[in-house]
Order: structure tokens, then sequence, then C-alpha cells
């Protein structure tokens, strides 16, 4: 297994998507998301085609949350292999607190969609990540907020984390 990521808390920095250029991931999973977005003004997770965004599925964790009232329980049902990469792991399958490398990394990715998920919002911000014998790494991350029905329960959140110097076009075959 590859050295694990590790993560500070202390390295999030909230961003607006306005401050992210338009061909990284982020801002094309966003751009893609808001055509989709109902009259709820919430994102419907049954109107996403993933073969429509198959070049943003390498940076993509597609998460549900199988908890019951309060319980808030995030599954990590999809982890591209670009994620898979950064981490050392793939998750596919698991919860958030057993299925990555570090406790600090879940908590993390936990807080951020928690958050998004109460406040029925996008969160973008920009991290840095550092692997083990490895420099830092500066990253884009985004967390959206989608409902797997046409109600107003956000069940299902796609995180998206990609190389701040990443761009991509959906039009192209490929990606960086």
């Amino acid at each position: 297994m590859r050295d694990v990521l590790a993560i500070s808390a202390m390295s999030i920095e909230p961003v607006e998507r306005s401050q992210i250029t338009a061909a990284h991931p982020v801002s094309v999973l966003s751009q893609y998301l808001e055509k989709k977005r109902s009259q709820a003004h919430h994102s419907t997770a049954g109107r996403v085609d993933l073969l429509e965004i198959v070049p943003l599925l390498p940076w993509l964790m597609i998460i549900e949350d199988r908890g019951q009232g309060t319980d808030i329980d995030f599954w990590i049902k999809f982890a591209g292999p670009a994620i898979t990469g950064l981490i050392g792991t793939d998750p596919t399958g698991t919860r958030i607190s057993e299925g990555l490398p570090t406790k600090e990394l879940a908590e993390t990715i936990r807080r951020e969609c928690l958050h998004a998920q109460l406040s029925k919002q996008p969160r973008f911000s920009k991290d840095e990540f550092k692997m083990t014998g490895m420099a830092r790494k500066k990253v884009f991350v985004s967390v959206y907020p989608l409902s797997k029905s046409a109600g107003l329960t956000m069940d299902e959140l796609f995180w998206l984390m990609a190389p701040c110097d990443t761009e991509m076009d959906l039009n192209d075959e490929g990606h960086d």
C-alpha cells in the first residue's frame, strides 16, 4: 500500500467558484449541475447522467447518506481513480469513517459533506494535501449536495478534488 495522505484541516481555505478557472474540473462539474438544477433550487441526482460527465469521473467521489432521521451515515458509493491515487486506497463501498486512510481526512470530508448537505448549497475550497515523502499538492475541492428524489432531502453528495493546475473540457475526449 502507498504512503497514506496526510491532511491538515487548517489547510482548508473556502473560495468562491469564480476564483476557480472555468476549465478546472470543479468549475466544469458546477456548470453541468447548474444546468440540471430543479425548480426546487437544488440538483436532483436523478437528473445527473454520469455518461455526460465521464471525463470528470476520475476526480469524483459519490457519497450517499444512508442515515435514518438525524443519524447521518455517509457511505462512499464510488471513488474515481485519481482520488484513489491521491489517497492511496479505494474507499468505494465503505463508510467515510472506515474507508479513508486517516481519521483526519475522514473527519474533514464528513464535515464538508454535512455542511453542504444542511445548507443545500455547494461548497468550494482550496486545500493543501501532503503525501508522505512528497511535496505538498494544492487542490480545489467541491462538495455538491443532491437529492435522489424530487424531495428536499439532500441524500447524495458529489465530492470532487483535483490539483489546482488541472484543466479540461467536457467537449474533449481527454483530460489532464
